[in-house]
Parts: C-alpha cells; structure tokens; sequence
C-alpha cells in the first residue's frame, strides 16, 4: 500500500523520521535526506504496516524532483519501487502543467531501467549516478 503525506504531516514524522538519521540509508543515497514544505512524501507499507520503501517529491519554480527513493533489502524487486514510481507520477501529472513542465531525477543502475521505460533521457552521469529528465 502506498500513502501520501505533506511535509507538515505530523504522521510523517512517526512513520520515517528514524530513517533520516540513519547512516546506512545515507550511504546508499549518496547523502542526507531532506525536507520542506515543497515536499510530498509516498510511503510504501506491507499488510502488516512495516515501512517497506518510501521516496518523495520536490515540487520547484523548474518543475518537480524525484528525491530520496529507497526500499528496505528485504523488499527490493518485490515491485516496491515500482509502485512508489506509479504514484510519484500519478502526483505529478495531477499538478498544473505549467508549473510542473518536467521531472527531474538521480537514479541509480537499479532504479535506471524503470525511468528509462517511462520516458525519462538521461542528461548527466556523475560516478554511478545517472541524472534523467522527462518533459511534458
């Protein structure tokens, strides 16, 4: 299941806020995470409720930033990030075209071949990530 939360969402918080202190994540982002009002956050959970994924996005003056995409080990080529992708597209098709007129993303070998499909061109590769963009 996929739920959808404002960065002012106090539910947020409960639900990842651990997960931004956590130094494996960060390795595997390549960095911090980060948060404000201009973000929207998709949380992945199982039948039980566990976080599984989550990811978000940015909406800027530019366009929309898919940021900070992640699936726990244990639920990596289940779909989980298949289905974060579907909803982050849903969001962002739903704003106004004008002030969204293209997302832009980082993406490692893994996430690559799901953004490629959707579309996305590859614009810059710095070390092991790749920079796409889609335009509407």
């Amino acid at each position: 299941m996929i739920s959808q939360y404002h960065h002012s969402d106090e539910k947020l918080w409960c639900k990842i806020g651990r997960y931004f202190a956590s130094r494996e994540i960060r390795a595997e982002l390549g960095g911090a995470m980060s948060s404000d009002d201009n973000y929207h956050w998709f949380i992945a959970t199982d039948k039980q409720g566990e976080v599984t994924g989550f990811a978000a996005v940015e909406l800027k003056k530019s366009g929309a930033w898919f940021r900070h995409s992640y699936v726990f080990e244990a639920s990596r080529h289940n779909g989980v990030y298949g289905e974060l992708l579907k909803a982050r597209m849903s969001f962002v098709k739903q704003q106004d075209p004008d002030a969204c007129p293209m997302i832009t993303c980082t993406a490692t070998e893994d996430s690559l071949p799901s953004l490629l499909k959707l579309g996305f061109k590859e614009i810059a590769l710095k070390g092991k990530c790749h920079t796409l963009r889609l335009k509407f």
